[in-house]
Parts: structure tokens; sequence; C-alpha cells
């Protein structure tokens, strides 16, 4: 039998997995037919990604080392780019990293035959506070200049990384998943189990945070709540699951706040919709998001979620279990009390919510696909 052939071969650029937007990576990845497209990757590490690595290798694509320019410098970085394009041939370069590093992997990606170069725009807001304008400006031009085809999860991230008057045609991917993923519930043994691996009491109120350890979500904020509703002798344990450049800071802070008996840091986990369900409660204080992944994956396990007032409210799908809110501790304690068993979404209702508002990997693919599909056909007719 003769093996099928995909039609493109496409190579992602991304960090790590640390980030949330790995999330929307495995999703589309794993719901784009193998017959359309093989996925490649191109990281600089992988920690914490042995499930895709194993999916896109079983499926013909490749796991690849990106070099760290601080590392080597400059000139030692372009040359290892020049070998890699020359060494190993892609249809389809997609950067999940915005800004002129990119641009110059699009440059030797070009230089040796790939077809299309894409750009996808994540950030809210600029990760180095002191960006100046002038690198703002290169970071923009090159990620406006060195593409030919411009994504991002909504219009935030747009003005954030393209500019807000200096694109039109930005395509809007939005960060799908499988529902039917998400589709049971928690038997007794496995949330006992959970409540023994946490050390959860009976009658606690079970509090999740998912993300990673850096200032933007805002880590600061949780513990001044875990504070006052300890203060107020309200019985609860907070996971923070996740980890990130800050982890240490935050757990010292916790111990000097005397929260070690409400606090658990459960690091990088593989049982996200498990916790998710487990969980009475998904609180994200962060300060700014572009779409956030996991306001997504909660609704989809239908747990009740609160958010700082600062996300766009683009994200909730209309199942009434998110709520967004100031950043006062008052007001989110009563808000987490408000919630508490009030998981009342049926599967079915979530399953037609998310079809309707487009939030489906499997819709989300096909459209990805047709959008790469239509450009290089337009290329190849130019």
């Amino acid at each position: 039998m003769t093996p099928i052939v995909p039609k493109y071969h496409l190579l992602r650029f991304f960090r790590d997995f640390n980030e949330g937007i790995t999330s929307g990576i495995r999703n589309i990845t794993y719901a784009m037919p193998s017959q359309l497209i093989k996925t490649s990757l191109l990281a600089y590490s992988y920690k914490n990604g042995d499930d895709l690595v194993d999916y896109v290798r079983q499926n013909g694509g490749d796991a690849h080392i990106m070099t760290d320019l601080k590392q080597i410098g400059f000139l030692s970085w372009q040359k290892f780019l020049d070998k890699f394009f020359s060494d190993n041939h892609f249809d389809i370069l997609h950067c999940h990293i915005d800004g002129w590093q990119s641009g110059v992997v699009a440059y030797y990606a070009r230089k040796h035959g790939v077809k299309l170069c894409a750009i996808h725009a994540h950030r809210s807001v600029e990760e180095d506070s002191q960006c100046s304008r002038i690198k703002q400006f290169i970071n923009r031009y090159s990620s406006i200049h060195c593409f030919d085809l411009h994504f991002a999860c909504n219009k935030v991230a747009t003005s954030c990384v393209y500019g807000e008057k200096s694109l039109k045609d930005v395509y809007y991917l939005r960060n799908g998943l499988d529902i039917s993923k998400y589709t049971y519930t928690l038997n007794n043994s496995q949330i006992e189990s959970y409540n023994e691996l946490f050390g959860i009491k009976k009658g606690q109120i079970v509090i999740g945070h998912i993300g990673r350890f850096s200032p933007i979500k805002n880590h600061k904020f949780l513990l001044q709540l875990a504070s006052s509703m300890l203060s107020k002798q309200i019985s609860f344990k907070m996971l923070f699951i996740g980890d990130g450049n800050d982890i240490d800071l935050v757990k010292n802070q916790v111990l000097e706040l005397g929260l070690s008996d409400n606090v658990e840091f459960l690091g990088y986990r593989q049982d996200i919709i498990n916790l998710l369900k487990y969980m009475d409660v998904l609180l994200l204080p962060s300060f700014a998001e572009a779409l956030s992944n996991v306001s997504i994956e909660v609704q989809a396990a239908g747990t009740p979620a609160i958010l700082s007032d600062t996300i766009k409210t683009d994200c909730d799908l209309g199942l009434n279990t998110v709520q967004f809110k100031p950043l006062v501790a008052d007001v989110w304690e009563e808000a987490i009390l408000s919630v508490i068993n009030k998981k009342e979404s049926s599967v079915n209702e979530i399953k037609s919510h998310f079809i309707e508002s487009g939030f489906d990997s499997g819709s989300i693919a096909k459209y990805y696909f047709s959008i790469l599909d239509e450009a290089i056909t337009k290329k190849k007719n130019v």
C-alpha cells in the first residue's frame, strides 16, 4: 500500500512548553489531518512536551532544537539557521515568536526554499518593560514585513505586535480545543486520590491557578487574597499549577506570609483536564492576556472561573461560568463563595457553545489549512 504523502510540511517555531500558547499548538496539531500537513517543531526546549514531540514523530515530522543566540553570538546563530534550513526541507514556516529574531529565521527559511512564512501574535503587552521605541519599531517592522501571512488570537494581540494601524489583513485564529476530551466527570476514587495527594481536608474550597510564574500573571494578588481569606478563617487550599522564572520568589513569599498549609505548588502537570474538573473554582488575576487558553479550557471543563477585569471578555463563551472582577480581595472572596458547587452546565450545552463560538479545534484546523493552501496557490500563480 502506497503511503500517504502530506500536501505540505509545516515547521512551527516557538520558545518552550512553559507558555500557554503551546496548548493551542498542541490542539491544532492533533486536529490537523495528517494527509494535509506534516508538522515539525523548532524550539529552545522540549521539557514537558514529550506528548507533542512523540505525536509529530509518529506522523513523520521531527522536533529540532533551536540554538540560543545569546550563547553563541549573532554570526554563529546565522550560520546555524543557514545550515538548518539547508539540511531540512519545509514548505511552510509558522513563527509563534514575534520580532526581529523571527524575521531572521524567515529570511533563511526563504533562502532555502520555504514557500510561505507566517507569524502569530500572541502577546497583549510588551514583555520587556524597558523596551525602547527603537527596539519596538524594529520588532514591529520585522513582524509585518518579513512574513507573508499574519495571524493573531484577537485584536489586542494585533495591536500589541503589529500596531493599531499597520495591518489590515490579519487572520484571527482562535485557540481551539477538542471538546470531546472534556465530556466526563471525575469519579469518587479520583477525587479521593487528589484529596490525599494535595492534603485537602473535608469542606475545604479547592482554588486553582494555571500559569507560568511571571509578573504579568499576578501571583502577588493571589497571595494577598489567600492571606485575607485565612484571616477570615475561610477553609481553602490554593493549587498553583505551572513553572517559570519567579517560582522561587513566590515560594518564599508563601513562607513569609505563613501560607504553607494553604498553598500547594504542583509544577507542570499532564493531567490539566482532571485538575480543572477537580477544583471548585479557577482564578486568573492576570494584568493582561491576549486570549487565555486556560480561560477556554476551564469553560470546557464546566468549572467556574473568576478573571481580572483587565482581561478581554472575548474569552467568555456565554456559559455563565466566567466572572470578570476588579483586583480587590474582598470582591474576589465574595465571588468565590458565590460560585462554590455551581458546576451546572451540561455536556451538550458546553459542546453547542464551543461549536457556535468557533472554539472547536477541528473547525479551526480546517480554516487554518484553507488559509495556508490559498496563500501558497496564489504565490504559485504570481
